[in-house]
Order: C-alpha cells, then sequence, then structure tokens
C-alpha cells in the first residue's frame, strides 16, 4: 500500500501552498484526501457545493462535512444551489455543475497566489477520463487526460488507487458517505465506471497503471507543445513576422495550436502549408489578408491583433471576493453580484450579434454598436475582450456595463474584476 500522506506531501512541496481548501463531497475519496492532509503542516479548508439533486441525502452530505470541520476546527465553506432549478433553463447537468462549483472555489481562494483547491481525483478516474476522451476523438490533447496542476488547482492523488484510498480510511477509521447516485447508468462516466472498464481489467489486470504511464507521456508532449508554440507567438509578437520554413517545420499538433491561438480556423492550414515565397500573400478570416514578403508572413496592422497568448490574457485580469461595494468606482473593474452570474464567468472576443443590457437603459444594444460608438481604433476593436457569463454580455472594459448580473448594496456575495 502507498504512504499516502507521504505521497501527498511530496506533491504538495513541489508547489509550496500557504493554504489549502479541499474540495469535499463527503465520499471517500476526498474525505480521505482531507484527513491526510490534516496530517502534513498546512493550513486547511472545507469547501462544499450542496446542488440539491438528492433530497435528504444531499442535506445529509452537507450536515456530515458541517460536524466535521467542526470536530477538526478548521474553516467550512458550502453553497447550496438548487440544479434542477438552473437546468431548467437549459444546459448540461454535469456541465452546470462543474461551472457553479469552479465559480464557487474562486471565490474562496481569492487572489491568493499560493492557496490552492485540491481536488481529490485518483487513479481510476484518470482511466476513466483518457478512455471517455478517446471515445470522443479528443486528440493528443485529451488523451493527456487530467493533468496534476491546472492553475491553482492541484490533484495529489492521480497515482493513487481507489484500493489504497479505503485502505487508509479503514486503518484510519475515516468515516465517510456513499453517494447513491454512483450507481446509476445514466451518467456517461459511471457507465464507463461501473460495466465498461471492470470488464477491462478483468483482462488486463494492469490497466490502471498501463493507462497513468500513457497520460503522463501525452502531458509531456502537451507540455513541449505549448512551449514551442509559445516562442513562435513570441516571435510574431515581437517581430509581427514568421519565417515559411519555420512554420513549415511544425508538426501537425503544433501547427494545429498555433493556428488556434491565432485564432483562425484550422481549415486554413491547408492554405498555409502551401505558401512559398513567389506569392503576395494570402486572406485569413473576417475579410483580412495575411502578406508575406519573400520567405516570411507579415503580421501587421489587424492581423496582428489575432496574435494572443491565452496564458497573457489570463493575465491581464483578476477576481476577488469582496465584502462590499466601494464608495466610488472605475472604468477598469466591475463588482458582480455572484448569485446573478450564470454559470462560469470568462474574457472572450467580441461575437457577431452580441448584445448587453447596459445599467440605466431598457432593453439591451448591439455590443458592436456600443464599440462603433466609442469610435475605437480598427485594432483596438479586434483585440477587445468581452465579460460574458454563460447567458450574457457582463461588461465592455472601459465602454458599458451590463445590468444582468451586476453588484446592489443588497448583493450577499460580490466578486470583483478587476483588469490588469
Amino acid at each position: 500500500m502507498v504512504d499516502l500522506v507521504q505521497h501527498i506531501d511530496s506533491v504538495l512541496k513541489k508547489y509550496n501552498p500557504d493554504r489549502i481548501i479541499v474540495a469535499c463531497s463527503a465520499g471517500l475519496d476526498s474525505t480521505v484526501l482531507l484527513h491526510a492532509c490534516l496530517k502534513l503542516n498546512y493550513p486547511v479548508e472545507i469547501a462544499h457545493v450542496n446542488y440539491q439533486l438528492r433530497g435528504k441525502e444531499s442535506e445529509s452530505d452537507a450536515l456530515f462535512l458541517k460536524q466535521l470541520s467542526d470536530e477538526l476546527s478548521i474553516p467550512f465553506h458550502v453553497k447550496t444551489i438548487d440544479l434542477n432549478a438552473q437546468l431548467k433553463e437549459g444546459g448540461n447537468l454535469q456541465d452546470l455543475a462543474r461551472r457553479v462549483r469552479y465559480v464557487f472555489f474562486d471565490m474562496i481562494r481569492g487572489n491568493s497566489p499560493n492557496t490552492f483547491v485540491l481536488l481529490a481525483h485518483h487513479l481510476e478516474d484518470q482511466t476513466e477520463t483518457f478512455f471517455m476522451n478517446l471515445a470522443r476523438n479528443s486528440g493528443v490533447m485529451g488523451l493527456a487526460a487530467m493533468p496534476e496542476r491546472r492553475g491553482s488547482y492541484l490533484r495529489p492523488l492521480l497515482q493513487v488507487s481507489k484500493e489504497d484510498l479505503k485502505a487508509f480510511a479503514e486503518e484510519n477509521k475515516i468515516s465517510w458517505r456513499e453517494d447513491s447516485s454512483n450507481a446509476s447508468l445514466k451518467y456517461t462516466r459511471n457507465e464507463w465506471r461501473n460495466s465498461v472498464l471492470p470488464e477491462l481489467r478483468k483482462a488486463l489486470p494492469e490497466l490502471d497503471q498501463s493507462v497513468s504511464i500513457l497520460t503522463s507521456a501525452f502531458q509531456d508532449k502537451q507540455l513541449k507543445l505549448h512551449e514551442k508554440v509559445r516562442s513562435i507567438l513570441k516571435q510574431i509578437r515581437d517581430t509581427s513576422t514568421l519565417e515559411v520554413k519555420t512554420f513549415k517545420a511544425l508538426d501537425d499538433f503544433e501547427q494545429v495550436e498555433l493556428c488556434r491561438q491565432l485564432g483562425q480556423p484550422i481549415g486554413i492550414l491547408e492554405t498555409w502549408n502551401k505558401l512559398d515565397h513567389k506569392g503576395t500573400g494570402i486572406e485569413l478570416k473576417d475579410s483580412l489578408h495575411l502578406p508575406f514578403l519573400g520567405d516570411r508572413m507579415i503580421f501587421d496592422g489587424d492581423v496582428y491583433s489575432f496574435v494572443i497568448d491565452p496564458e497573457h490574457i489570463r493575465r491581464l485580469y483578476k477576481t476577488t471576493s469582496v465584502k462590499s461595494l466601494p464608495t466610488t468606482f472605475d472604468k477598469r473593474s466591475i463588482y458582480l453580484d455572484s448569485g446573478r452570474i450564470q454559470g462560469e464567468i470568462r474574457f472572450r472576443p467580441v461575437e457577431t450579434g452580441d448584445r448587453i443590457h447596459p445599467i440605466g437603459m431598457t432593453g439591451s444594444r448591439l455590443v458592436s454598436d456600443v464599440i462603433s460608438d466609442a469610435k475605437l481604433r480598427s485594432r483596438d476593436k479586434h483585440q477587445l475582450q468581452i465579460l460574458v457569463d454563460d447567458e450574457h454580455v457582463l461588461w465592455v472594459p472601459n465602454l458599458c456595463v451590463s445590468r444582468k448580473a451586476i453588484a446592489t448594496s443588497d448583493s450577499s456575495e460580490i466578486l470583483k474584476v478587476e483588469l490588469y
């Protein structure tokens, strides 16, 4: 049996957290993760989302964790939401639940760079994800499955089996709660977990360990891919050019990733690969022209606005949970009522037909009209990122604020979104 505490400690030491939030469902995996973390010298807190999907069972899960936090004298954060009511407005249950919990976890975490949310996905969960992505034809990036770290989220149990988790619980006399919905085959993951993979494991006893080796290899490939493409994007940003031979030297995966980060459809790769130094350029989407001179593609003017490094975009803004509204406001920040946010907030480019419901107005306006009235430069228009949730445009930075999720003095949970 793996030394669980030592294993988790070895993972955490790589990231040196000063605060740990364990995402707990009250089930075996997350409850064991919580108890193991408490044996280490880190401040630990519990975060739980009650989706109210299983009636009294859901309430009992939340009560179990509240009592556990009291016994352990550690902070307990809970969010209660009627997910079925939210689903009446449309959407997928699993996707909506994921969005709700990640917004909640981000609010608890705040803006602390050394606070990590720990997720209890284990070895068999990784196998399930691998095969589900394989079935979806999600390519090499999907076969990388779940990484140990993504931003401020850590999965320290990806190399730990369910059997080892249960053994730790029994050895340490840890109680947990069973989720009856885990036996239901109406969810795709449960079908893989309860029907398909058990049969595969009978034929291939080392299945989980083999998949773990594969996902690690694909994750290495993914990391190298991102590093390679990032260096090319830096060259484009610094020189506004890219040598045709450099582009053609990229393998298929690298070309697809570069194309994606340049904001171009994958279908344009065939045209790009036909480039030679005899022509004058090629047409991109949105009636933009990519010229080239000699053996270089020229990224200039509006075309340059497509060169967006997602890592850079993520650094352009931060979110912070605040207790009250300020006395004065500025154009580079917005205060949202977390309870009115639909799903997950994110920044994205403007899309045709986007509408915003401005404060102080009835009805809505086209975002394109708001931008047009502001008389922005062409490049600024293309570089503009708007804040949206799953239903509405919430903010056109510096230009217009929507009334749809704006915080008021009556808001109990306020999220500040601030541009750097």
